[in-house]
């Protein structure tokens, strides 16, 4: 699964975690022999698992970021789906994670259309009233113009 497609945050958090279950496995199989055998080989060994720590260690990072976060329900967003299918050139991206220094900001939802991020429900709302108000207006000239096309017409027959 790729980052930006729905239900990333839920399928990241589910590998995480069988990744460090994994590395669990992984340092108990080298330290637990190394301690038991107590020589050359056993001391390897122990060097080894605790050397395993480190990438292990980044796992669990990542996964205790992602920990508090979770993908918004389908119900939730289908609404804010429907106004991004009022574009033609919209991008919908779904359970992004910005990390910063010390700050991590979940969206749910992004919309990228015409050069702009909308990346809150408010944003993404706001943007549904403004293309709803658009189209309507398009609506409106649309039957102004036939309407006016047709009187043109009369007049010249």
């Amino acid at each position: 699964m790729k980052k930006g497609q729905y239900g990333y945050i839920n399928w990241r958090k589910k590998t995480l975690l069988l990744r460090s279950l994994i590395w669990i496995a992984v340092i108990a199989a080298l330290v637990v022999p190394g301690k038991l055998l107590g020589n050359t080989a056993g001391v390897i060994l122990l060097v080894a698992g605790i050397l395993c720590v480190l990438p292990a260690a980044r796992v669990w990072v990542e996964y205790i970021v992602l920990f508090p976060y979770h993908t918004a329900k389908k119900d939730d967003i289908e609404y804010y789906e429907d106004i991004g299918a009022y574009f033609d050139d919209a991008v919908m991206l779904y359970d992004l994670a910005a990390v910063r220094r010390n700050k991590v900001t979940f969206i749910p939802l992004c919309i990228i259309t015409g050069g702009e991020i909308y990346d809150t429900f408010d944003q993404i709302e706001q943007l549904g009233k403004r293309t709803k108000t658009q189209q309507y207006a398009a609506e409106l000239r649309n039957e102004v113009n036939e309407e006016i096309a047709q009187r043109i017409l009369s007049e010249c027959i």
